[in-house]
Parts: C-alpha cells; structure tokens; sequence
C-alpha cells in the first residue's frame, strides 16, 4: 500500500504556510470560503505532474505567492509493501523559471529496526547531486553517466521538469539494474519506483478547473481505469455524504 501522509505548503496562492497530516485512509476536506480547499487541490495536482516528471504549465506560476519569490512544497508518504515499510518524504521549490532545491529521503524498517530518514538525493548544492555515497550508488563512477547526469539537469531545468523524476534520469538509474545488484542500490531503486508508480497509477486529481458538464475523450484502457476508479469512489462517498453517489455517461465514438 501506498499513500500520502502529510503536505507542507509555502507561499502558494494565498497561503503563507500550511502543514496537514493525512493520519487517516478516508478523509474529508471542507472550509469556508477562501480557507485554502482549492490551493490544496492545485498544489496536489502539481505534486502528481512533478512525480510524474512532466513539464509544468505556466498556470502554476501564477500562484506563487505574490508577496515570494518562489513557493516551496513538501509531500510525505508512506510505503507498505512486500513486508517493506518506507517513511519518504520529497520537497521542491518553483520559481518563475525552474524546478529547483529537490530533496528527497526516506526512513525504512529493516527487520525490527527503524534506520533513521537520510537524504537520497539533494540537487540543491552540486552541479549534479548529493549526497556523495548516494550519487556513486544510483549512477555509478563512469564518466560518461556523470556528465549525462548535467545534461540532464541543465536540460528539465529548461524545460520546467522535475530532475529527480524524469524520465532521462530514471532510465539510467534503472539501466544500471542489471549490473548492480547491491542491497543498499535496489532499495534505492526502489523508493523511486514507489513514487512514480503512486503518481502514475494511484494519485488522482479532479482539478478545479475542470469543467463536469463537458465530455471528454477517453482511450479503452483509460476509461477501465475511470470505471474502476467510480466504483471505489462510491464505496466511499456514501460515508462522506449520506446517500451521495456518482455516476458516468459514455457514447462510444466511430472511427473513420
């Protein structure tokens, strides 16, 4: 199981500072007007597009903060599978030109001992990351990986993409699968993996500009997914709120 534990928000649209814990596996969101429902709504989406290691739109940049020059997010999960438990937490900063100041650790159990969160990797103060002993297990000592590793960073930071999350550097974490097969590479390996599957397959966010009353066009894979996701909505709203349900339309559509 996978899910989100905490956020912590900064300088996003009209919060200055915001910290929730997701203590709970159902929960309900609500508050006057102006309380800050939407910005968590926007800033989750924005987390699953950064995980997802897809370019930001400039939609975001508009709501940093109009009194900061940049707005900072920190998302907290919680891993258990395969008898596995994993505490990661992951945090960013976005200013009108980049991604920038990823940081991502995680704490994990091993047999009946908690080893305490250390860093994975931290893009803040190297031209490619740190910490050292985390650098040479993910990418290894070649030459040739390490100047892939500043391209690649020079590169996403262009184009508003997550260093950590995308795809360039992740395939080739992920091509040094077959020749290290160390401990302490795979359980790095996969924290990564955890988050990108969480984002891809398990984090949905119907955003707030989302217009209901409109259709849209879905492939057959995605709209499996859609129905599978309705039914596991409707075995929770009803808790949420009595007698609440949602329901779809769907108009197959010819091929020409």
């Amino acid at each position: 199981m996978k899910r989100l534990s905490g956020i912590e928000i900064y300088n996003f649209k009209n919060i200055k500072s915001a910290k929730l814990d997701f203590k709970n596996s159902m929960l309900g969101l609500y508050g006057e007007n102006g309380s800050g429902k939407t910005a968590l709504i926007d800033v989750l989406n924005l987390v699953k597009i950064v995980l997802c290691g897809q370019s930001i739109s400039s939609d975001f940049l508009n709501l940093i903060h109009v009194d900061a020059d940049y707005s900072r997010i920190v998302v907290q999960f919680m891993v258990d599978e395969n008898e596995r438990h994993s505490e990661i937490e992951y945090s960013f900063k976005l200013n009108k030109h980049s991604i920038f100041d990823e940081i991502l650790s995680y704490a994990y159990m091993d047999g009946g001992t908690r080893v305490v969160k250390s860093k994975l990797i931290d893009t803040s103060n190297t031209m490619t990351f740190s910490p050292l002993s985390k650098y040479k297990s993910l990418i290894g000592s070649s030459k040739e990986n390490e100047l892939n590793v500043i391209v690649i960073k020079k590169m996403v930071c262009r184009e508003f993409r997550s260093f950590i999350f995308s795809s360039e550097l992740l395939d080739l974490v992920r091509s040094r699968k077959n020749e290290c097969r160390d401990e302490e590479f795979l359980r790095h390996l996969y924290i990564l993996e955890s988050l990108v599957d969480f984002a891809n397959y398990e984090l949905f966010v119907v955003k707030s500009k989302s217009c209901l009353d409109e259709s849209i066009v879905l492939s057959k894979d995605d709209l499996d997914v859609y129905e599978r996701r309705i039914e596991g909505m409707n075995k929770v709203l009803p808790f949420l709120v009595s007698g609440t349900t949602s329901r779809k339309r769907t108009h197959k559509i010819d091929k020409f």
